[in-house]
Protein backbone atom coordinates (compact mmCIF):
# COMPACT_ATOMS: atom_id res chain seq x y z
CA UNK A 1 0.00 0.00 0.00
CA UNK A 2 2.76 2.38 0.85
CA UNK A 3 4.70 2.20 -2.19
CA UNK A 4 1.50 2.49 -4.31
CA UNK A 5 0.38 5.49 -2.93
CA UNK A 6 3.59 7.03 -3.17
CA UNK A 7 4.04 6.29 -6.56
CA UNK A 8 1.02 7.73 -7.49
CA UNK A 9 1.92 11.05 -5.17
CA UNK A 10 4.73 11.35 -6.89
CA UNK A 11 2.88 11.73 -10.32
CA UNK A 12 0.83 14.28 -8.66
CA UNK A 13 3.95 16.00 -7.78
CA UNK A 14 5.13 16.05 -11.13
CA UNK A 15 2.28 17.65 -12.65
CA UNK A 16 3.66 20.84 -10.54
CA UNK A 17 1.00 21.23 -8.04
CA UNK A 18 2.35 22.64 -4.82
CA UNK A 19 0.28 22.42 -1.36
CA UNK A 20 0.04 21.62 2.28
CA UNK A 21 -1.42 18.09 3.33
CA UNK A 22 -5.23 18.90 3.27
CA UNK A 23 -4.46 20.07 -0.47
CA UNK A 24 -3.35 17.30 -1.74
CA UNK A 25 -5.84 14.98 -0.13
CA UNK A 26 -8.76 17.17 -2.11
CA UNK A 27 -6.63 17.03 -5.14
CA UNK A 28 -6.16 13.53 -4.82
CA UNK A 29 -9.97 12.89 -4.22
CA UNK A 30 -10.39 15.44 -7.10
CA UNK A 31 -8.65 13.61 -10.03
CA UNK A 32 -10.26 10.43 -8.48
CA UNK A 33 -13.98 11.81 -9.06
CA UNK A 34 -12.54 13.07 -12.38
CA UNK A 35 -11.56 9.26 -13.73
CA UNK A 36 -15.04 8.42 -12.58
CA UNK A 37 -16.74 10.70 -15.22
CA UNK A 38 -16.21 10.83 -18.86
CA UNK A 39 -15.58 13.78 -20.91
CA UNK A 40 -18.24 15.96 -21.70
CA UNK A 41 -18.42 16.66 -25.05
CA UNK A 42 -18.24 19.90 -25.25
CA UNK A 43 -13.95 19.38 -24.61
CA UNK A 44 -13.96 16.72 -27.00
CA UNK A 45 -11.08 18.74 -29.27
CA UNK A 46 -9.09 18.30 -25.64
CA UNK A 47 -9.65 14.30 -25.07
CA UNK A 48 -5.95 13.60 -25.75
CA UNK A 49 -5.01 15.69 -22.52
CA UNK A 50 -7.45 14.46 -20.28
CA UNK A 51 -6.02 11.42 -21.19
CA UNK A 52 -2.34 12.39 -20.18
CA UNK A 53 -3.49 14.31 -17.30
CA UNK A 54 -6.43 12.79 -15.95
CA UNK A 55 -6.52 8.95 -17.30
CA UNK A 56 -3.25 8.00 -17.24
CA UNK A 57 -3.28 7.70 -13.75
CA UNK A 58 -2.88 4.00 -12.11
CA UNK A 59 -7.29 3.87 -11.15
CA UNK A 60 -6.09 1.63 -8.18
CA UNK A 61 -3.44 3.66 -6.79
CA UNK A 62 -4.90 7.02 -6.85
CA UNK A 63 -8.49 5.46 -4.81
CA UNK A 64 -5.91 4.29 -2.47
CA UNK A 65 -4.48 7.00 -1.76
CA UNK A 66 -7.73 9.25 -2.10
CA UNK A 67 -8.86 7.10 0.90
CA UNK A 68 -5.98 8.07 3.64
CA UNK A 69 -6.58 10.45 5.90
CA UNK A 70 -4.41 13.52 7.28
CA UNK A 71 -1.72 11.97 9.18
CA UNK A 72 -1.44 8.88 6.96
CA UNK A 73 -1.29 11.18 3.89
CA UNK A 74 1.54 13.60 5.97
CA UNK A 75 3.21 10.38 6.53
CA UNK A 76 3.52 9.57 3.05
CA UNK A 77 5.14 12.32 1.92
CA UNK A 78 7.28 12.71 5.08
CA UNK A 79 8.87 9.34 3.41
CA UNK A 80 9.22 11.13 0.12
CA UNK A 81 10.82 13.94 1.58
CA UNK A 82 12.99 11.22 3.35
CA UNK A 83 13.17 9.83 -0.24
CA UNK A 84 14.66 13.22 -1.71
CA UNK A 85 12.00 12.95 -4.23
CA UNK A 86 9.47 16.13 -2.63
CA UNK A 87 10.66 19.27 -0.22
CA UNK A 88 9.09 21.33 2.11
CA UNK A 89 8.51 24.92 1.41
CA UNK A 90 9.81 27.07 4.21
CA UNK A 91 8.60 28.28 6.18
CA UNK A 92 5.18 26.71 5.20
CA UNK A 93 3.47 23.40 5.54
CA UNK A 94 3.91 23.23 1.77
CA UNK A 95 4.90 20.59 -0.11
CA UNK A 96 6.42 20.71 -3.93
CA UNK A 97 8.54 17.95 -6.01
CA UNK A 98 12.27 18.83 -5.45
CA UNK A 99 13.79 18.15 -8.62
CA UNK A 100 12.28 20.91 -10.92
CA UNK A 101 13.74 19.41 -13.86
CA UNK A 102 11.39 16.18 -13.04
CA UNK A 103 8.34 18.14 -13.68
CA UNK A 104 5.68 16.95 -16.48
CA UNK A 105 6.62 20.16 -18.40
CA UNK A 106 10.07 20.44 -17.87
CA UNK A 107 12.43 22.03 -20.69
CA UNK A 108 8.67 22.99 -22.77
CA UNK A 109 6.56 26.30 -23.35
CA UNK A 110 3.25 24.87 -22.80
CA UNK A 111 1.47 22.90 -20.02
CA UNK A 112 -2.13 21.66 -20.54
CA UNK A 113 -4.11 20.13 -17.85
CA UNK A 114 -7.79 19.80 -16.06
CA UNK A 115 -9.19 20.97 -13.01
CA UNK A 116 -12.97 19.78 -10.96
CA UNK A 117 -15.35 22.55 -10.26
CA UNK A 118 -15.74 21.08 -6.65
CA UNK A 119 -14.89 24.02 -4.20
CA UNK A 120 -14.62 21.87 -1.40
CA UNK A 121 -11.54 20.33 -3.20
CA UNK A 122 -9.89 23.23 -3.78
CA UNK A 123 -9.77 23.19 -7.71
CA UNK A 124 -8.67 27.26 -7.61
CA UNK A 125 -5.59 26.28 -5.50
CA UNK A 126 -5.09 23.42 -7.80
CA UNK A 127 -4.81 25.37 -10.85
CA UNK A 128 -3.24 28.68 -9.19
CA UNK A 129 -0.19 26.04 -7.83
CA UNK A 130 0.08 24.62 -11.34
CA UNK A 131 0.50 28.28 -13.23
CA UNK A 132 2.80 29.59 -10.13
CA UNK A 133 5.26 26.18 -10.86
CA UNK A 134 5.21 26.68 -14.64
CA UNK A 135 6.07 30.18 -13.88
CA UNK A 136 8.66 29.55 -11.26
CA UNK A 137 10.13 27.37 -13.41
CA UNK A 138 10.30 29.77 -16.53
CA UNK A 139 12.08 31.98 -14.15
CA UNK A 140 9.36 35.23 -14.41
CA UNK A 141 9.71 37.87 -12.29
CA UNK A 142 8.35 37.76 -9.54
CA UNK A 143 5.97 41.23 -9.67
CA UNK A 144 4.91 39.82 -13.09
CA UNK A 145 4.13 36.59 -11.33
CA UNK A 146 2.49 37.82 -8.88
CA UNK A 147 -0.31 39.30 -11.21
CA UNK A 148 -0.15 36.61 -13.05
CA UNK A 149 -1.97 34.31 -10.14
CA UNK A 150 -4.33 37.24 -9.03
CA UNK A 151 -5.56 37.03 -12.74
CA UNK A 152 -5.54 33.55 -13.14
CA UNK A 153 -7.09 32.83 -10.02
CA UNK A 154 -10.06 35.62 -11.21
CA UNK A 155 -10.73 33.54 -14.29
CA UNK A 156 -10.65 30.25 -12.68
CA UNK A 157 -13.04 31.49 -9.78
CA UNK A 158 -15.29 32.51 -12.49
CA UNK A 159 -14.51 29.40 -14.30
CA UNK A 160 -16.09 27.31 -11.58
CA UNK A 161 -18.60 29.15 -10.91
CA UNK A 162 -20.66 29.25 -14.35
CA UNK A 163 -19.65 25.72 -15.03
CA UNK A 164 -22.71 23.18 -15.06
CA UNK A 165 -20.76 20.24 -15.63
CA UNK A 166 -17.30 18.23 -16.52
CA UNK A 167 -13.70 19.34 -15.50
CA UNK A 168 -12.03 22.98 -16.16
CA UNK A 169 -9.49 22.83 -18.90
CA UNK A 170 -6.50 25.23 -18.40
CA UNK A 171 -3.85 25.92 -20.99
CA UNK A 172 -0.69 28.16 -20.75
CA UNK A 173 1.94 28.95 -22.86
CA UNK A 174 4.94 31.16 -22.75
CA UNK A 175 5.82 32.80 -25.98
CA UNK A 176 9.14 34.99 -26.31
CA UNK A 177 8.05 38.36 -23.97
CA UNK A 178 4.75 36.80 -23.03
CA UNK A 179 3.25 34.29 -20.56
CA UNK A 180 -0.70 33.13 -22.21
CA UNK A 181 -3.23 31.40 -20.19
CA UNK A 182 -6.77 29.83 -21.48
CA UNK A 183 -9.60 28.50 -19.69
CA UNK A 184 -12.24 26.36 -20.60
CA UNK A 185 -15.73 25.96 -18.73
CA UNK A 186 -18.95 24.17 -19.61
CA UNK A 187 -21.97 26.79 -19.47
CA UNK A 188 -25.69 25.40 -20.08
CA UNK A 189 -27.78 26.27 -22.65
CA UNK A 190 -29.57 30.08 -22.45
CA UNK A 191 -33.04 30.22 -20.79
CA UNK A 192 -33.74 33.79 -20.61
CA UNK A 193 -36.83 33.63 -18.68
CA UNK A 194 -35.04 30.92 -16.18
CA UNK A 195 -31.57 33.43 -16.01
CA UNK A 196 -33.82 36.15 -14.91
CA UNK A 197 -35.55 34.19 -12.35
CA UNK A 198 -32.85 33.23 -10.27
CA UNK A 199 -31.26 36.12 -10.62
CA UNK A 200 -28.73 35.52 -13.54
CA UNK A 201 -27.92 39.05 -13.90
CA UNK A 202 -26.98 40.02 -10.81
CA UNK A 203 -24.57 37.68 -10.69
CA UNK A 204 -23.37 38.95 -14.07
CA UNK A 205 -22.08 41.73 -11.74
CA UNK A 206 -20.03 39.71 -9.97
CA UNK A 207 -18.62 38.64 -13.34
CA UNK A 208 -17.74 42.03 -14.37
CA UNK A 209 -16.30 42.89 -11.30
CA UNK A 210 -13.56 40.05 -12.09
CA UNK A 211 -12.97 41.20 -15.50
CA UNK A 212 -12.58 44.89 -14.19
CA UNK A 213 -9.56 42.91 -12.00
CA UNK A 214 -8.21 40.72 -14.77
CA UNK A 215 -7.97 43.70 -17.12
CA UNK A 216 -5.88 45.83 -14.75
CA UNK A 217 -3.45 43.47 -14.56
CA UNK A 218 -3.29 41.38 -17.88
CA UNK A 219 -1.82 42.92 -21.51
CA UNK A 220 -4.85 41.09 -23.20
CA UNK A 221 -8.05 39.63 -22.23
CA UNK A 222 -10.96 38.12 -23.89
CA UNK A 223 -13.73 36.31 -23.12
CA UNK A 224 -16.22 34.41 -25.69
CA UNK A 225 -19.18 32.19 -25.72
CA UNK A 226 -19.78 29.63 -27.86
CA UNK A 227 -22.95 28.69 -28.11
CA UNK A 228 -22.34 25.93 -30.43
CA UNK A 229 -20.07 23.98 -27.73
CA UNK A 230 -21.75 25.19 -25.03
CA UNK A 231 -18.94 26.45 -23.14
CA UNK A 232 -17.22 29.49 -22.48
CA UNK A 233 -13.82 30.44 -23.34
CA UNK A 234 -11.25 32.93 -21.08
CA UNK A 235 -8.07 33.80 -22.55
CA UNK A 236 -5.70 36.15 -21.63
CA UNK A 237 -1.77 37.26 -21.88
CA UNK A 238 0.73 39.00 -19.77
CA UNK A 239 3.98 40.75 -20.89
CA UNK A 240 6.90 39.30 -19.26
CA UNK A 241 9.72 40.93 -20.30
CA UNK A 242 10.30 44.86 -20.52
Amino acid sequence: MPDAVQSILVKIFERGVRGDVTAFQNWLQMYAKMQQFPLPVCFSDYANYYTVDILDLDQNQLNSAATLDEDALKRTIEGLIEADIVRQIEPYSEYVLKNAEQLAFAGKKSDYFFAGRDLELQPLQLIRSRVQSFCLYHKIEESKLDEIIISVTEAAENAVKYSDRGPIFCEQILEEDNFSIRLINSIPEINLDDDINRGKFSEDVSLMRGVLVMSKLLDHLDIERNTKLSRVEFSGRKKIIA
